[in-house]
């Protein structure tokens, strides 16, 4: 362990000062930017030098560090900051006022380091510039600059020290937007660049107050929404009274979408929609310079408004309505779960344990992230090992069918499927029921909910597989047990027969996954198409004859919304009835699901943690404040009841305490004991 003294504590500071001035050379290169974007990264999760990142994070809000325009706009949208947060002001007079009180070169330092983190932002969308210019040959060390960047952005906001001030200039400088219109964004070599601005765009909406770190409710994330689109309407009624009256007399759910406010703006020219970026605050104020507006696109406006005044996505609903099951664009996206070659140099879009959380929302949200993508890599081990044993080549006369050269107790081929078409008829009040003939592998019920949840409930499949015949091997399969997870894999190969594998060289390049879907399991079927009962007594058992066996399974509901959403019948088949594969995993280490789910349940619970709790988890104040000596609100007394068997086995329990009883003779105490505990002060 590693102990820093105040001696090395300052060096670092200097150092991290010497840095940030190195970085603003113009002829630096793109990857000496990185390394010193990743040193900043490094340091920022250091709690020795904390305080001097939340320095450089953004406490100049406001400062004039570029042209007029940009101080004066900086200096309105910190007097909106500072109106809605008045305790901000306090802190911001404060920090003038020890400011006023260095020196010229300590001022300039000073200066520096406070408008440090827009200029940075600067460099970034003229880089991120760059790389969409086709002219310029900025090369792949640009994009490792910007997706370092936007790790530091998003350890930023992640951490509340250094979020109060650089999350409102995180918004005014606009980033996000130039990250959404990019063409990097959608370009196959943005991959990695698109997961970050996600990532990033989610911290900047998280739903906390930036000053007092208290955790904002959906109501009141809601009223701040409707408070930005009776903005946007007012702005309207004060321009176009005449031309937009359809737009700010409708209610707010009827504008707030990004498809009508996109459809909306799209026919007005750009100084028209100059106005309402200014009546926002969004953008320099017109009368300081009469061709500000020509400096903004039309897209760039639409984009900035539309950003601001959209319906926000409850984070909540979107966690619910998410798949606990991995697919195969999760499962081999290396950028998300990286392989054991993996050494540290690039940028991974997954969430940090840090020592500090910002609320027990995002605390569960990490580990139930981090946690979903360790089990991923561990079901992407399981499912390679898997195949590869099988040995999937592709069939001589028909190249839509694969055969299997080898076997792997793991895995066992689909015999076949069979599809039906599912005709149902919507019913609010009552749950909708599905006849449908016995199929190998079909889709066998749904179930609706309640009005105003998602319609489907439950969706279960009855799947056909031939058993080997080792009897060990058969007993594990006959011994799935209800709730256990399996995976539906498609597999296609255009390896032909007798092709041999490498296991050493990657699994994609070899083999190809078409699809992914998890199962759980709800029992095996009789012959007469009923789950035989799991703890039904062994007499009562049925006795099923032949290698073939059926069993039925739970579907994820949300990946099946998610697959049929947009979708065409002919395509839903091409998903749910192309499956060939069915893969178990070993029980003991095959608990994810559960674990992912009441994690989940955690997060829909109004949960509440002791005043003593709270902040040791989120990792702020002492940690001594929670042990129960520097607790005021400590009972004294407590009934141990027979928790001791003898006055010697108390003793023993409490070494180098002192014991007194209420009775003169020792060896007269016997249990059940009561004790009351005096600190030594009151001794």
């Amino acid at each position: 362990m590693c102990v820093l003294t105040s001696l090395t504590v300052h060096w670092v500071e200097c150092l991290i000062s010497s840095i940030i001035m190195w970085n603003f050379c113009k002829s630096l290169r793109y990857d000496t930017r990185r390394i010193s974007a990743s040193f900043l990264i490094a340091n920022d999760t250091l709690n020795e030098h904390r305080y001097k990142c939340a320095g450089i994070a953004g406490s100049g809000f406001g400062e004039k560090g570029g042209d007029e325009n940009s101080f004066t706009y900086n200096v309105i949208q910190r007097e909106d900051l500072f109106q809605a947060n008045p305790k901000l002001r306090k802190i911001w007079n404060k920090f003038e006022t020890m400011a006023a009180s260095k020196s010229d070169d300590e001022k300039e330092l000073l200066t520096f380091e406070r408008t440090f983190m827009w200029n940075l932002l600067q460099i970034f969308k003229q880089t991120l510039a760059d790389v969409d210019d086709e002219s310029n040959e900025v090369g792949i060390d640009g994009i490792h600059f910007l997706e370092r960047c936007l790790q530091l952005f998003i350890d930023l906001e992640a951490l509340l020290t250094t979020r109060r001030f650089f999350n409102a200039i995180l918004h005014a400088s606009n980033i996000l937007v130039n990250c959404t219109l990019s063409s990097l964004i959608t370009a196959e070599v943005g991959s990695l660049f698109c997961q970050l601005v996600t990532m990033l765009k989610f911290y900047s909406r998280f739903e906390i107050d930036d000053v007092t770190g208290e955790p904002l409710t959906h109501n009141q994330m809601s009223e701040m929404h409707y408070n930005h689109v009776i903005k946007l309407q007012k702005a309207a009624f004060k321009y176009f009274r005449e031309s937009m009256s359809d737009f700010y007399l409708l209610n707010v759910t009827a504008v707030d979408t990004r498809k009508a406010l996109v459809k909306q703006f799209s026919s007005m020219s750009e100084s028209e929609l100059y106005k309402f970026a200014e009546y926002l605050h969004l953008v320099p104020p017109q009368e300081f310079d009469l061709d500000v507006s020509s400096s903004y696109e039309k897209n760039y406006l639409i984009e900035m408004i539309t950003s601001r005044c959209e319906r926000r996505i409850n984070q909540l609903q979107q966690l619910n309505e998410q798949p606990l099951y991995p697919t195969e664009k999760v499962i081999w996206d290396e950028n998300l779960v990286p392989y054991d070659q993996y050494n540290g140099e690039g940028v991974l879009a997954l969430n940090k344990l840090n020592i500090q959380f910002l609320t027990f929302h995002d605390y569960l949200l990490r580990n139930f992230n981090l946690f979903q993508m360790e089990s991923t890599y561990e079901i992407r081990q399981d499912i390679e090992d898997a195949i590869f044993r099988l040995k999937p080549w592709a069939h001589e006369s028909n190249p839509n069918e694969t055969v299997w050269g080898g076997w792997a107790r793991m895995a066992l081929p689909l015999v076949f499927f069979l599809y039906y078409i599912i005709i149902f008829e919507i019913d609010f009040f009552i749950s909708m029921l599905v006849d449908l003939l016995s199929s190998l592998a079909s889709i066998s019920s749904f179930q609706i909910v309640e009005v105003g949840k998602p319609l489907i409930a439950v969706v279960k499949a009855d799947l056909t597989i031939s058993l080997p015949k080792r009897a060990d091997i058969r007993a594990e399969w006959e011994g799935l047990r209800k709730h256990d997870v399996c995976f539906l894999i498609c597999c296609r190969s255009k390896a032909s027969v007798g092709t041999k594998y490498n296991i050493t060289k990657p699994f994609k390049e070899q083999i190809d996954v078409t699809l992914v879907r998890g199962c759980e399991i709800e029992g095996m079927l009789d012959s007469e198409g009923k789950v035989i009962e799991e703890y039904a007594a062994y007499e009562k058992k049925t006795v099923l004859e032949g290698l073939t066996r059926k069993f039925r399974v739970w579907l994820d509901e949300n990946q099946y919304r998610l697959d049929t959403e947009g979708q065409q019948e002919d395509a839903i088949d091409n998903i749910y009835y192309s499956f060939n594969l069915l893969i178990r995993r070993d029980p003991k280490t095959n608990n994810f699901k559960a674990v992912l789910a009441t994690i989940r349940q955690l997060l829909n619970t109004e949960f509440v943690v002791p005043d003593w709790l709270h902040d040791l988890i989120l990792g702020y104040g002492e940690p001594n404040a929670a042990h129960y000596k520097s607790m005021n609100t400590a009972v004294p007394t407590v009934d141990f009841c027979d928790t001791f068997l003898s006055y010697k086995h108390l003793i023993s329990s409490f070494p180098n305490t002192k014991i007194t009883g209420t009775v003169t003779t020792d060896e007269n105490l016997a249990p059940p004991f009561r004790f009351t505990f005096y600190s030594s002060k009151k001794l």
